[in-house]
């Protein structure tokens, strides 16, 4: 991920996990990373049963847009509703490359939300469009299904 922020022209970065589908409205996504001059927006989504995820917690306030990130915590398996990383993020392309090493295996979540939470604006906006992390094969199978219906195709 490091080499390819390198390359790009614009200050701010759109990053997108590969193994997830988030249909967010990307314009209302820049516009709040934006205006709270974030370092980092990641698109949030609550989901009824987070227990395969990890959970995210934000900072009191109002609506689902621009609350700051003050926690991440590990899955821990048990069901119940959450707020989980949706797998799109905008990342201030200077900040991220003074923060994360050269050359190494490297986790954006692990390594650097979570690592430079308390020095960094990270922020999260919950949208409630549609999700889907094929990280199991039931979810593999019901985007093959899904896609088929998308107004992407």
């Amino acid at each position: 991920i490091r080499k390819a922020i390198e390359l790009c022209s614009n200050n701010t970065v759109l990053v997108l996990n590969g193994d997830s589908f988030f249909d967010i409205d990307l314009h209302s996504f820049s516009n709040h990373h934006l205006t709270f001059n974030a370092d980092c927006t990641l698109a949030l989504r609550e989901v009824e049963n987070a227990s395969r995820y990890g959970t995210i917690e934000l900072s009191p306030g109002e609506g689902n847009r621009g609350r700051k990130i003050i926690s991440f915590k590990e899955k821990n398996n048990i069901p119940g509703n959450g707020i989980i990383n949706g797998g799109v993020y905008l990342l201030n392309k200077n900040i991220y490359l003074q923060k994360t090493p050269a050359d190494k295996n490297f986790s954006i979540e692990k390594d650097f939300f979570e690592t430079k939470l308390q020095e960094l604006n990270i922020f999260g906006c919950i949208y409630n469009n549609y999700f889907i992390d094929i990280g199991i094969p039931e979810d593999y199978a019901k985007a093959q299904h899904d896609f088929k219906g998308l107004k992407y195709w």
